[in-house]
Parts: C-alpha cells; structure tokens; sequence
C-alpha cells in the first residue's frame, strides 16, 4: 500500500509539472492565439464546462502525457490509477466552477483543488498556470486575492506611505 501511495503521489506530481509547462507554453503569443484562448472564457462566465473547452492540441500534448506519465513510468494497484483519473476529471470541474474553501477550512484549500486560484489565471492569464499551487509556488507564478494576502500587501502599502510623511 506504501509504495502505491508514492508511485501514485510522484506519478501525479510529476504530470502536474509537465501539464505546468505544457501550459506555459501555450500563454505563448503563437499558441494562445492558435490553440488555448477559447479555452479563457470570460471570467463571469467561467464554470465547469470551462474546462471542456481545450483545443485538440492541449489533449494531445498537456492532458494525454499528464495522464500517461503515471501509468508509464509510476505503475501501480489498478485502484489507484481509478482514484487518479477521478480525481483529475473533478479537480478539472471544480477549478472551472468558481468554488472555493471557506478561509477557515485552510487546510482543505491548500491540499484539494480550489477554483479560486484557477479563476485569478482565468482573469489575469499571466499566473496560477498549475494545477496545484506549490508549482505555481516554486515557479514564482503564484496569485491570490485571498483577504490574508490582500490585508498583507495593504499592512505593507501603508507601512510605506508612512515612512513616506
């Protein structure tokens, strides 16, 4: 049971890491364009069928090897790679839908999928690129609007004015 639960955890890391650079690339001028702007629905509209609309192209080369890499290179208990792909198809509803953790329940924010984060890449396309934020993290390409984040840059903005007079 162990060794499943790493081969289960290092395969759907490292597939979330190759989807983060799949979708880096597709920000690109020449990509976006061609490929992954009609997946950017106006924010307001954003839901979960959002998610459904990827180019041929995001499947083949994003989706398709973020799957594969865990039953390649990470096989396991045929159960676990069930869970995975649940898990990816309802992660993927749920980053479109615009729900998100209450702030108390912070520990469910921080370790299952929260639309939130997806919805600020939706409206700002330059972050939030993962699919789960400690690669956004570790990239430099995190963002939020939560009000702890927001209360800190304000605390730091006034620390500044006032230094100022």
């Amino acid at each position: 049971l162990w060794v499943s639960t790493i081969k289960f955890l290092l395969g759907y890391n490292l597939g979330r890491v190759w989807a983060y650079g799949m979708h880096r690339l597709l920000h690109t001028p020449y990509f976006y364009s061609r490929f992954h702007k009609r997946h950017h629905v106006t924010p307001a509209k954003l839901v979960a069928s959002g998610a459904w609309l990827d180019s041929y192209f995001e499947y083949l080369f994003m989706e398709l090897p973020s799957f594969l890499t865990m039953i390649l290179f990470f096989p396991t208990n045929i159960l676990f790679h069930q869970v995975f792909f649940v898990w990816h198809g309802v992660s993927a509803a749920a980053d479109h839908s615009g729900f998100a953790f209450p702030e108390e329940e912070g520990w469910l924010r921080n370790f299952l999928f929260d639309g939130e984060v997806h919805y600020m890449h939706h409206k700002l396309t330059t972050w939030n690129y993962g699919e789960v934020e400690w690669i956004d993290y570790l990239f430099k390409t995190h963002h939020t609007q939560r009000p702890q984040h927001a209360a800190k840059r304000q605390f730091n903005r006034q620390k500044r004015i006032t230094r100022r007079n």
